[in-house]
């Protein structure tokens, strides 16, 4: 897909487009980085410092937040449509065989995270509805992924989130 803006807020001080230069992806991975590692202190496995970056980035499609006023990337979420990996990333995390009939259908989105200075809920929101026309606009129809539960709670999180999920 080409970096045609999807969404953009009035007045245009975010843009949401899919990276189509290295520059973008590179500053997404910096991003991602800077959360995942410096932030909430993951220890990510990464061949170029200071960059989040695994086997699925060269498969993805990756959806960034540009700040109008700085040209700065924002806002990152990796997204993997059906039939680009052989695998998925959640495939990695959890058993999801019962799910192989939907997957033709199932766009993956992960590595998801905005900018510290950037939280105020325009970001995510812009991300969401940026994903939600991907997916439409691919002629997709289900969206799938992982999420990171911090337990930091004493595990409060994650059970409230399990008994969410569960609860049918």
């Amino acid at each position: 897909m080409p970096s045609t803006p999807l969404v953009a807020t009035p007045p245009s001080s975010y843009v949401t487009s899919i990276a189509d230069t290295t520059e973008q992806i590179r500053a997404a991975q910096r991003l991602r980085h800077r959360v995942f590692a410096e932030e909430l202190g993951a220890a990510l496995d990464t061949p170029l410092p200071g960059h989040d970056i695994d086997a699925f980035d060269d498969l993805a499609d990756h959806l960034i937040v540009t700040d109008t006023s700085s040209g700065d990337v924002v806002g990152t979420y990796r997204i993997i449509p059906p039939g680009r990996a052989r695998r998925s990333y959640s495939d990695g995390e959890f058993d999801l065989v019962a799910l192989n009939a939907l997957r033709s259908s199932t766009v993956e989105a992960g590595r998801s995270c905005v900018h510290p200075d950037h939280r105020s809920g325009a970001v995510i929101t812009l991300m969401w509805s940026a994903l939600a026309r991907y997916v439409l606009l691919s002629g997709h129809r289900y969206l799938a992924g992982c999420a990171s539960v911090p337990l930091a709670d004493g595990g409060r999180a994650a059970t409230a989130a399990w008994l969410l999920g569960t609860a049918r």
